[in-house]
């Protein structure tokens, strides 16, 4: 399988913008001292964006609002229905008729399905979201790619032979880290793996192979 970035226009501006296109400072050892330097900056544990969910002194004035109650009334609503599916043919409809549409709607209703479970589940701290978010984390590892159609023009991720990275992929890779850090130990251990797996391989690994 080879492994790349979303093109190779791309991949040079990476390259510019990190500043080491033509040098060999990229492979040089990194500066002791500049090293120690960052190390003092760093927290003692590892952080995300936002606040956990044992946080409930983050939480519970948000989960007062009249906004939290609609996002809650939003998740119960989802229980029970149908994940929207991202068939074979819904993801090949980009290349057979240029229409980007159809599948990005079931992409988006995917997302914001997952979001407002996680924000419901959040809010409330009483389990009852759990299993339905699971579910949709384990759906979003078991998608053939995370890139975007219309961003798969070749149909190598969609097959398999490649795996690139666009705005959507890396975007999923934040938003499933971010789930993880929020929830943490309130998801089960073998999707928090399969999570942790699925981010390192189409996100984490492209990337340090372009570099």
């Amino acid at each position: 399988m080879r492994i790349s970035f979303h093109s190779p226009l791309a991949a040079a501006l990476t390259v510019v913008i990190l500043g080491v296109a033509g040098s060999a400072a990229w492979s040089a050892a990194p500066d002791a001292g500049r090293v120690e330097a960052i190390a003092t900056m760093l927290p003692e544990a590892s952080r995300g964006v936002g606040r956990p969910i044992d946080d409930r002194a983050a939480w519970e004035p948000v989960a007062k609002s009249d906004e939290a109650a609609k996002t809650i009334r939003q998740a119960e609503s989802l229980l029970g229905t149908p994940i929207p599916e991202i068939t074979d043919e819904l993801f090949l409809d980009y290349s057979r008729t240029g229409n980007r549409t159809r599948c990005q709607s079931v992409i988006g209703r995917r997302r914001s399905r997952l979001n407002a479970l996680v924000l419901a589940e959040c809010l409330e701290n009483r389990g009852r979201f759990l299993p339905e978010i699971e579910k949709m984390l384990l759906a979003t590892c078991d998608e053939k790619t995370w890139v975007l159609p219309a961003h798969d023009r070749g149909l190598t991720n969609f097959e398999g032979t490649q795996i690139t990275i666009d705005l959507r992929s890396s975007a999923v890779g934040w938003t499933l880290a971010t789930i993880d850090y929020w929830l943490a130990a309130r998801l089960s251990p073998p999707v928090r793996q399969r999570v942790a797996e699925e981010i390192e391989r189409r996100v984490f690994t492209p990337f340090e192979l372009m570099v």
